[in-house]
């Protein structure tokens, strides 16, 4: 039990943001599917992180930065702070003990409280609201300058989001190529 539990039972639902390969319609998104009351669609987490992938498993994290915001006409795919995309779900409070469970919250990651901008996709709106998600302790991980962990490509921009912004995209994973 986390000290947050009598603060995440006062409310009925919670929205969790996931940006690895427990997205929507991903390789490990079964391994949540039962937890998920709605998938809310896709979103975008205002908060700044670097996001980095593992070149022999295919695993992303992302960790809180404090760096500068990589300038919009540069190309450099170098570690950067920038927002990132992932999918929205409503959760029940008791979907956090097995999400705590699996993400090893307070051990490798910390779960926290965000804004996300969420997408819905035929009334073509945005929303912006709290989500929780889990994001990697930076002293818990071996960021080994590229040889194992590579920073996640960040997008430019495309119809969801106009700012920079880190996306796992299905075909950079190692999960999916091997399920196909």
């Amino acid at each position: 039990m986390t000290p947050d539990a009598p603060a995440l039972e006062a409310k009925v639902e919670h929205l969790v943001f996931i940006y690895d390969d427990m997205m929507f319609n991903r390789a490990e998104y079964p391994a949540i599917e039962h937890l998920v009351v709605e998938h809310m669609g896709p979103g975008l987490a205002f908060v700044s992180v670097e996001a980095y992938i593992s070149k022999d498993t295919g695993r992303v994290i992302a960790m809180l930065s404090d760096r500068q915001e990589r300038a919009v006409w540069s190309d450099h795919q170098g570690s950067y702070a920038a927002h990132i995309r992932g999918s929205l779900f409503k959760v029940k409070p008791k979907a956090f003990l097995e999400l705590d469970s699996i993400y090893a919250n307070n051990i490798y990651c910390k779960r926290h409280e965000i804004i996300c901008d969420l997408w819905k996709r035929r009334s073509n709106t945005q929303l912006l609201d709290k989500a929780w998600t889990y994001l990697a302790i930076p002293e818990r991980w071996e960021l080994d300058g590229g040889y194992e962990w590579r920073p996640l490509n960040i997008n430019k921009h495309n119809y969801f989001a106009e700012e920079p912004h880190y996306y796992h995209s299905s075909r950079s994973s190692k999960l999916v190529r091997q399920v196909l």
